[in-house]
């Protein structure tokens, strides 16, 4: 009756977390034995893999047999070579988080500098690099790697970043997950042995039997029990305390809130508000109504969100409350590959074991033929020897002395039994499970660099890369499990270390510099984007091969300055203290080197000025060269108008003065390609005004025709 009382309050309940203590424990309870039932194939698969990937590849009956027999259990491990390979990569192109403002007006947006550096100091602070290199690893071995976020307060009161890599054998998940990196839990678990003195600091209120969830352990497969059914089992939980060893289960869970969405009548503002709070708002705006007469409308709508609840339980419900991320959990997973059928998650380690085993089995298999027929022994007749035991002792021994009668060797009495050897295809076979360890997971020798093969580099190069795209699925599960680790360090950053602290940042020029976490910069939505960092070991081969070409073109080497060379020497695979020594040397004053380069500024200038200078002298030569000719066609042209008036006039003509008005005359030119004159051309007065006509002749003349 008590269960089935339990199971309709927990049915009927909008949230667990509104039960009382009793009814959220058999809840938790009720939800724990469903997922560990659900795991425990998968369970069983992570010991063995993990054991197989530290050399323990044979079972305990297989082995004691085979030496039983005489055989040898050969374990030749190349698992562990291909899972440190995949290992490697991971570290080699280790990626870096971004945050993106959310809400900007269009244009560019910037990343926060101030955020990134943020969670690059979380991680330097905690390791977080290796926790997530080695919670990768794990999901390579047996399909899922965990780590957890939590803020720490013992090691520094103001509190202290932690990320930590948890074994896969202590996490539960909810058994209706399918989706990578479990994105569609609804709960998540984990199992905790720890010391009782350290779960006595964490809970001081409760006894030594409450802090021990001793039904973790082995959890039959039936209905939970009432806490009266669970007090009469402490025997069970004295036991495990006197080993002063104690298991805590921690679980975070997500329920349903009902909220409401109010805009505020003075603007177009919308705050999100809890039921009791808009309860409480509804009751003060009716009250308001009643003193003033003046109804009051609230503009509104009802939504539901998540909200994310941790518990721990031993015995008992320990502790319940939000969890430390408001908006998701901190207990993250990485997957592997999903068997859609059992729903269970499966490593790399999966695919090599088959091969694995089978090229154990036929080096074993071959060893003992080896040895066995290695000297086949004798048939002999009964009256071959003197002593027939002292022949069985010596006959495979070459240090003694096997003693026949007279004349049973040179009368065949003796004859050595026929060896078997070892057959051909024995060899194809091992070749054929060698093979296939690289073929079944796709990492080829190219890339764990065991190519003995004459090739171009190039084609190497494009089996690389084919490897990586048969392992980018790993990968990606890696990218999207980082985009949470993300998440969750911004919230810990607005929410608990944005408090005025200082931390250490890498500055612009290679040094580090202190920056002060303010909430001022770190509010707001942002995006978590998660990207291979620009200074891992891969990237920058590429790089600096890609930067190598851009060297030999001419526009690249004009643009070459101080800087520019130190900035595309991040980039380079050089160490990189070599390349924030160059910074600093750059950084620092050269009172020499900046007189130098006045100096070579102010020759460049002098230099500009001569030839300027040289340049107008040069043009003002040209502009008299031009006028000098203007005014001698002008000349000419008024002294062959006056000779031509002359030959018409009885009387002589008097000689024109420059710039005299000349009498209007009238010539019929002679030839095709004149034109008659009305009258003399107006002669210039002056050098400008010459300067002037010299212009106008090279823009077609005086009026337009030419002169």
């Amino acid at each position: 009756m008590a269960q089935i009382e339990a199971g309709e309050r927990l049915a009927n309940a909008e949230a667990v977390s509104e039960l009382d203590s009793e009814g959220l424990y058999l809840a938790l309870e009720t939800w724990f034995r469903e997922d560990k039932e659900h795991s425990e194939e998968w369970r069983d698969n992570a010991k063995k893999n993990f054991d197989f990937v530290a050399n323990e590849m044979w079972q305990d009956a297989t082995k004691r047999k085979m030496e039983d027999e005489g055989r040898v259990a050969i374990s030749w491990n190349q698992t562990a070579p291909l899972i440190n390979a995949v290992s490697g990569i991971e570290v080699n192109t280790r990626h870096e988080i971004t945050y993106l403002p959310r809400g900007v007006e269009e244009g560019d947006i910037i990343a926060n500098e101030s955020l990134t550096q943020a969670s690059q100091w979380m991680g330097d602070g905690c390791n977080a690099k290796r926790n997530e290199s080695s919670a990768f690893t794990n999901s390579l071995m047996c399909g899922m790697g965990w780590t957890e976020e939590r803020m720490d307060y013992e090691e520094d009161p103001d509190g202290k970043y932690i990320e930590e890599n948890i074994d896969p054998l202590e996490c539960y998940w909810d058994c209706a997950s399918r989706q990578m990196n479990l994105a569609d839990s609804r709960r998540r678990w984990r199992a905790r042995r720890i010391a009782l003195v350290d779960a006595r600091a964490k809970f001081p209120d409760f006894s030594d039997d409450d802090l021990d969830c001793s039904w973790v352990t082995n959890v039959p497969n039936k209905a939970p029990k009432t806490v009266e059914e669970r007090r009469m089992k402490l025997d069970n939980s004295s036991r495990s305390t006197r080993n002063g060893m104690v298991t805590i289960v921690q679980c975070q869970w997500w329920e349903r809130e009902k909220y409401y969405r109010v805009a505020k009548p003075d603007s177009d503002q919308v705050s999100d508000i809890s039921e009791g709070e808009f309860k409480t708002l509804q009751k003060r705006l009716k009250d308001l109504e009643k003193q003033t007469g003046q109804s009051a409308e609230l503009t509104y709508t009802e939504a539901t969100r998540k909200v994310y609840k941790q518990a721990f339980i031993g015995r008992r419900v320990l502790k319940v409350g939000p969890c430390p991320r408001k908006n998701g959990f901190t207990l993250n997973c990485i997957t592997g590959k999903l068997h859609h059928t059992k729903r269970i998650w499966l490593g790399l380690v999966d695919a090599l074991k088959e091969p694995q085993m089978m090229l154990n089995k036929w080096l074993s298999q071959s060893t003992h033929i080896i040895n066995a027929t290695a000297k086949g022994g004798v048939i002999a007749e009964a009256d071959a020897f003197d002593d027939i035991r002292e022949a069985q002792e010596t006959w495979a021994s070459p240090d003694a002395i096997t003693i026949v009668k007279k004349e049973a060797i040179s009368r065949g009495k003796i004859m050595a039994k026929p060896g078997v050897g070892l057959a051909g295809p024995y060899f194809q076979l091992i070749q054929m499970a060698m093979d296939a360890l690289p073929r079944v997971t796709g990492i080829n020798m190219e890339l764990l660099g065991l190519r003995d093969a004459q090739q171009a580099g190039v084609l190497e190069a494009q089996r690389k890369q084919a490897a990586m795209t048969i392992l980018a699925t790993w990968f990606d599960s890696l990218a999207g499990f980082r985009v949470e680790v993300g998440r969750t360090r911004l919230y810990f950053i607005q929410n608990y270390l944005a408090d005025g602290r200082l931390i250490r940042i890498l500055g612009e020029n290679g040094g580090y510099k202190a920056l002060r976490l303010m909430k001022d910069r770190v509010v707001g939505e942002y995006d978590v984007i998660v990207d291979e960092a620009p200074r891992s070991p891969n990237q920058k081969e590429a790089t600096w091969a890609i930067i190598e070409r851009m060297m030999s073109l001419p526009v690249v080497q004009q643009m070459m300055t101080p800087e520019v060379a130190v900035t595309l020497l991040k980039y380079s695979p050089l160490p990189s203290q070599l390349v924030e020594a160059f910074e600093k040397m750059l950084a620092q004053p050269n009172p020499e080197a900046d007189k130098a380069r006045q100096i070579e500024e102010r020759g460049r200038l002098v230099e500009i000025d001569k030839d300027s200078a040289s340049a107008m002298k040069d043009r003002a030569q040209a502009d008299k060269l031009k006028a000098d000719t203007v005014l001698s066609l002008a000349q000419a042209a008024n002294e062959q108008a006056q000779a031509a008036a002359t030959s018409f006039m009885p009387t002589a003509p008097q000689q024109p003065q420059f710039g005299a008005p000349v009498e209007e005359f009238a010539v019929t030119p002679i030839g095709s390609n004149t034109r008659q004159l009305q009258g003399p051309p107006e002669l210039p007065t002056s050098p400008e005004e010459a300067m002037a006509l010299a212009a106008m002749m090279d823009q077609g003349g005086v009026d337009g025709t030419g002169i």
